[in-house]
């Protein structure tokens, strides 16, 4: 459910860093929680079915990085008063 309600916030546009720092950090330490239990082992990076909450990584890092670098871009001309 979490990563669809990420993906949802994104496409609406309603992204933010702390959308992208919020569902990172919790499918870090979620993945690595349940990798702890015995009998799931390696499976959440193994299988198929994980691979959809870690796609809606890839858009939302990509997304922050470009938010962060026109931000970044847009400062500097500023203050060089190109």
């Amino acid at each position: 459910m979490i990563p669809l309600h990420a993906l949802a916030l994104t496409l609406m546009g309603r992204f933010t860093n702390r959308l992208y720092v919020g569902y990172s950090s919790w499918y870090a330490i979620g993945t690595l929680a349940s990798m702890q239990v015995p009998f799931v082992g390696f499976q959440p990076v193994r299988t198929s079915e994980h691979m959809g909450a870690l796609g809606i990584l890839e858009p939302d890092f990509s997304h922050s990085y470009l938010l962060t670098f026109s931000q970044v871009s847009l400062a500097f001309c500023k203050s060089s008063h190109l």
